[in-house]
């Protein structure tokens, strides 16, 4: 019988603001990331795409000891992000790729020309925005879709009107 079986060692949450992200290396199972304090975090390198330099996340955590050296490892379904996406730029490549997603969302949405009055049997747009916002806002909160992405933004948006329309909204068809 074998007695080697390790315990799942204990997790703990940390709020962390990024300084360096690192792709794995050959010969490692792990991508690295850096904070601002000056810890390293091992991440599964799928997940280093949710890390955005200079933004704060919070995230949940196993430490352990080895040779020496505390490895930090943080959990694939245990990071939150914590900047507010309208957050002050700092002038960053980031930041500079956060504009421009929010300037081609801006102009990807259709101009909405508001009568004077209401037609008869107009379609409220209403109740989809708000679905569409939800959605959308859901697929980013569980990193289902990139924020930098304009290209994603834009196919979940319109996937998740096509589901409104063929759903709750056909019985708005005028």
């Amino acid at each position: 019988m074998n007695s080697a079986v390790k315990a799942k060692l204990p997790t703990e949450t940390a709020t962390i603001t990024i300084a360096v992200v690192k792709e794995k290396k050959e010969g490692q199972f792990s991508a690295s990331i850096k904070d601002t304090d000056g810890l390293w975090y091992w991440i599964k390198p799928s997940d280093l795409q949710f890390f955005k330099i200079g933004e704060q996340y919070e995230v949940v955590l196993t430490v352990s000891q080895s040779n020496g050296f505390t490895n930090r490892n943080i959990e694939h379904n245990g990071i939150r992000h914590l900047t507010p996406y309208g957050h002050q730029a700092s002038g960053s490549s980031e930041d500079h790729a956060a504009q421009k997603v929010a300037q081609a969302a801006q102009q990807a949405r259709p101009q909405v020309v508001r009568e004077a009055a209401p037609r008869a049997k107009a379609k409220d747009p209403t109740p989809c925005r708000i679905y569409c916002c939800g959605g959308l806002n859901a697929a980013i909160s569980s990193h289902q879709v990139n924020v930098r992405n304009v290209e994603d933004i834009i196919e979940v948006t319109n996937n998740l009107r096509a589901a409104w329309d063929a759903t709750f909204g056909a019985d708005d068809v005028a």
